[in-house]
């Protein structure tokens, strides 16, 4: 557990600048009412529920759909809202799985559209676009393409079965150090797949080129 009054990523302290409401009258909006309350609590530092970039500028502007569960699962880890926080982060995974299936063009039995398919039929076929990967033609860009979707699903799977399931199940709930390893396991998928896709922007079915062996956005 932190000290109460250290700082993360995830808190700020409240600074003596920080314009207050006057007395009596109450911050505008749900942001204002927690941020009220949290000061009421002497010597608590304030959370950065407005925080927009937890994941960083590329997940930002590639998941715009995530911002807000982003913003929220900050916000209940700031709060000792634990699993609430593991409950949000499973939300930024459900819009990166989507993309990256988007991305392969993947298909689901019985012509099941995309955004009612379960995790299991997305990521089974996921993983039968990995091994067609490994059947192109032998070159640098296909090793390459073969280390960033192995690599995306090997994340993806590190907190999968030990998060979701469970959270969307009401079988268990999370302390501070499993949220905490939620919100990095997210964040490290989520950053894998910006690097190369977007919710609108897919790569091409097999990558060709010199430009694919770069770590940076194509």
């Amino acid at each position: 557990m932190l000290p109460k009054h250290s700082c993360n990523q995830y808190t700020t302290p409240r600074l003596r600048s920080q314009k207050r409401p006057p007395a009596g009258k109450p911050a505008k909006g749900c942001v204002g009412r927690l941020r009220s309350l949290l000061r009421a609590s002497a010597g608590r530092p304030v959370t950065c529920c407005e925080q927009e970039k937890l994941f960083g500028d590329k997940v930002q502007d590639a998941f715009a759909n995530a911002r807000q569960d982003i913003r929220e699962a900050g916000t209940c880890l700031a709060c000792d809202n634990h699993t609430a926080a593991v409950f949000h982060l499973m939300r930024v995974a459900e819009y990166g799985l989507r993309a990256l299936a988007y991305d392969r063009r993947i298909h689901i039995p019985k012509n099941t559209p995309l955004d009612l398919a379960t995790w299991e039929e997305i990521i089974r076929e996921l993983e039968q676009a990995e091994k067609e990967i490994q059947g192109y033609p032998k070159t640098l860009a296909r090793v390459a393409q073969f280390d960033f979707y192995h690599g995306a699903g090997m994340e993806f799977k590190r907190f999968k079965n030990k998060f979701r399931n469970r959270v969307m199940h009401t079988r268990e709930s999370y302390d501070e150090h499993q949220a905490k390893s939620a919100m990095d396991h997210v964040k490290a998928f989520m950053e894998i797949l910006s690097s190369r896709i977007s919710e609108h922007k897919r790569t091409p079915k097999i990558w060709k080129g010199k430009k694919w062996l770069s770590q940076s956005k194509a």
